[in-house]
C-alpha cells in the first residue's frame, strides 16, 4: 500500500532525511481487507506523533488502513528570522503529503485543523476530518495576555500530559526551551492562526469529503470551547460526528486528547471509519 511512499522517499535522499524523524509509515497487518486510502495523522504541537500509536492507529491498521503518523516540528529560531508559522506549517504538510503515491485522507488533530484547513485552500486531499478542531480564525489577534484563559488552558494541557499514566511524549514544540515543557511555542502557533484570515469557501469542500469530529456539547473538552463543532457545521455546511456522548468515558486527563484514552479511541475511530465507509474511502 505504502510502499511507493518508500520508494519515492528512497530516491530523494534529501526528502527522506527531512521525514525520516517526522513521519512513521506501517502497513496493514493480518486485515482481513485492505483499503485503498492511505491515511495521513497530524499531531501536535503538544503531543508527538506516536500518540497515535497507543490506541487509535491500531485500530484503522486492523481494518485494513495503511497510515502515516506525522509531526510538524516548530522551525529553528536560529535559522528562521521572521518565519510566518502557518504558512511553514502548511509547508510542511505539503511535503508529508507529496510523498505519498497520491492524495491521503488527512486527519488533523486539535491547533493543526487550522493547519489542515489552509493546506485545503491550495493543496489536494482525499478527505478531511478535523479531530476536536481550534475555532474558526478571528479577526481579533490573540496574545499571550489575551485572553488569558486561552493560555492557561494550553499551560493545563501540557502539564496534563507530562502526567499522564501513558508517558506520551512531547511534541518538539513544547520541549524545544529545554528539560521543563513549555507551551510558548505552542501558543504561538495558536495566535498566528487565530490572526490569519481562512480563505477556504464552503463550495471548495465539494471536490472531497469533509469531516469535523469533536464535542458538541457546550463546556468544551478542556482546551477547545464548546460550541466550536456548530461553528464548522455552520460555515462549511461539512459532516459532523458528535463525541459528547463519550465524554463521560474518559478515564482521567482530558477529553481534547482522544489518543490517550482507549474508550474514546475506539469511539472515535468507529464515527470516523464508518464516515470513510460511506465515501467508499
Amino acid at each position: 500500500m505504502l510502499s511507493a511512499l518508500r520508494c519515492r522517499l528512497g530516491a530523494n535522499p534529501a526528502l527522506a532525511r527531512r521525514l525520516v524523524h517526522s513521519t512513521i509509515v506501517t502497513d496493514p497487518k493480518n486485515a482481513p481487507s485492505l483499503r485503498p486510502t492511505p491515511l495521513l495523522f497530524l499531531s501536535g504541537p503538544i503531543l508527538d506523533k506516536t500518540c497515535w500509536q497507543h490506541h487509535m492507529q491500531p485500530i484503522f491498521e486492523r481494518h485494513g488502513y495503511s497510515t502515516i503518523l506525522a509531526d510538524i516540528d516548530p522551525p529553528l529560531p536560529d535559522a528562521t528570522g521572521n518565519t510566518n508559522l502557518v504558512d511553514y506549517s502548511v509547508a510542511e504538510l505539503a511535503k508529508i503529503a507529496r510523498a505519498a503515491d497520491f492524495p491521503p485522507a488527512i486527519i488533523a488533530h486539535g491547533i493543526h485543523s487550522l493547519t489542515l484547513l489552509h493546506f485545503l485552500e491550495s493543496h489536494p486531499a482525499r478527505a478531511a476530518i478535523l479531530l476536536n478542531p481550534f475555532p474558526l480564525p478571528s479577526a481579533q489577534p490573540l496574545t499571550s495576555s489575551a485572553p488569558a484563559t486561552v493560555q492557561t488552558a494550553v499551560e493545563e494541557c501540557v502539564r496534563a500530559v507530562a502526567h499522564h499514566p501513558l508517558r506520551p511524549k512531547l511534541s518538539s514544540w513544547v520541549t524545544s526551551h529545554g528539560s521543563q515543557p513549555s507551551c510558548s511555542a505552542a501558543f504561538d502557533l495558536l495566535a498566528a492562526f487565530h490572526s490569519r484570515p481562512l480563505l477556504l469557501e464552503p463550495q471548495s469542500l465539494s471536490r472531497f469529503p469533509f469531516l469535523a469530529i469533536g464535542y458538541g456539547s457546550t463546556q468544551g473538552d478542556g482546551l477547545v470551547p464548546g460550541g466550536t463543532l456548530s461553528q464548522y457545521q455552520d460555515r462549511f455546511d461539512c459532516d459532523t460526528a458528535d463525541l459528547a456522548d463519550e465524554m463521560g468515558l474518559v478515564e482521567g486527563g482530558i477529553p481534547h486528547f482522544v489518543q490517550l484514552d482507549e474508550n474514546l479511541s475506539v469511539a472515535c475511530a468507529r464515527s470516523i471509519i464508518e464516515w470513510l465507509d460511506g465515501y467508499n474511502l
